[in-house]
């Protein structure tokens, strides 16, 4: 498969199961809806951008060296967090309470949880395609 194709499947992957994790987190918090309803969305439009973003300096990238697949993961997942920092995302900061600042936190925690699970993904379907 092209390497330009994984790349892309395991970004929109990511861009799946990202707000997935903050929906659930969502459900069990508590919050109200009103206030905290919309987040999924707006991570869902972070991670759209970090993504093509991502997608347009993997392939500057790759004119001049080879790129693995952790590095790429981990490149979209550094702008997704730039890009979450720019629209306001800041976990030491409570000013509407400890609640959002913990929302905050869980937030860049299902980031990284997205991550390796999609490093993992990546790494069992390569294994079960080259046999």
């Amino acid at each position: 498969m092209n390497y330009y194709i994984k790349i892309i499947l395991i970004l929109i992957f990511y861009c799946i199961i990202n707000p997935v994790f903050t929906s659930l987190y969502l459900s069990i918090s508590g919050l109200p809806g009103g206030n905290v309803g919309m987040i999924p969305y707006g991570i869902l439009l972070a991670n759209m951008i970090a993504t093509l973003i991502s997608l347009l300096i993997l392939y500057l990238i790759r004119l001049k060296k080879t790129i693995g697949i952790n590095l790429s993961i981990a490149t979209n997942n550094l702008i997704y967090i730039i890009t979450l920092i720019y629209f306001g995302l800041n976990p030491f900061f409570d000013e509407m309470g400890k609640d959002y600042a913990k929302l905050d936190f869980v937030i860049l925690l299902s980031s990284f949880l997205s991550s390796i699970i999609a490093v993992v993904v990546f790494k069992i379907v390569h294994a079960r395609c080259s046999n």
